[in-house]
């Protein structure tokens, strides 16, 4: 690997792949060829986001799986082993600068930045969340992330945010938890970049930006 590049893991949304998410992420992929992103599957198989089938075959993974009860409070599944098979990953693939996750990824990189704070100081530098939907784990789960009564990250967070997404206000929530993020909403649904090219473009700059403020290429 290059060291002189930020080294960024990237993870997928629920019910698609780290193939799905690099043609997601295809704008950075291109605009941005001073990141190394490091595409990575969830380890358990799952059946796909609706109508993500369409457009892409099988394989799909997911990070956990959620169920709602009637009175609509969420119990999560499967968290504990993937926050494990990422900290794997950071090290069998790593040294890594930072983690990028969109949805279900964006998740899974808030508890690493947790894990980071808390627990493993020096393990990323950044998060950038796309997209997250945090709705409850950050109460449920506080173990896993090791945060204290009044948590707050204070790792540097970048949260891009969909102005038509049906997740907005969770992705709003899961921002909460950190004490300085940054943000930026695009015009968009629940996707990592708009469909409008020039604001696409626009977006990848402000990535670049601040990961390269961060972790400087070489």
């Amino acid at each position: 690997w290059k060291a002189a590049m930020p080294r960024v893991l990237c993870l997928h949304g629920f019910g698609t792949s780290s193939d799905i998410l690099r043609f997601q992420l295809s704008h950075l992929v291109r605009a941005c060829p001073n990141l190394e992103l490091v595409f990575a599957n969830a380890p358990t198989p799952s059946k796909p986001y609706p109508g993500i089938d369409t457009f892409f075959p099988a394989p799909y993974y997911r990070f956990y799986d959620t169920a709602t009860d009637s009175q609509g409070n969420r119990t999560y599944h499967g968290v504990r082993s993937s926050v494990d098979h990422c900290l794997g990953l950071m090290e069998s693939q790593g040294p890594f600068d930072g983690v990028l996750g969109f949805s279900q990824g964006a998740n899974m990189a808030t508890m690493l930045a947790g894990i980071a704070e808390y627990e493993r100081p020096g393990l990323l530098k950044f998060v950038v969340c796309m997209c997250g939907v945090e709705s409850g784990w950050g109460d449920q789960l506080p173990e896993l992330i090791g945060l204290p009564a009044s948590p707050r990250i204070t790792i540097p967070s970048l949260h891009i945010q969909a102005k038509e997404d049906g997740y907005f206000k969770m992705s709003q929530q899961l921002t909460a938890l950190y004490a300085a993020p940054e943000v930026t909403v695009h015009t968009g649904d629940h996707r990592p970049f708009p469909t409008d090219v020039e604001e696409a473009k626009a977006l990848c700059r402000t990535i670049e930006a601040f990961i390269t403020k961060i972790v400087p290429s070489k």
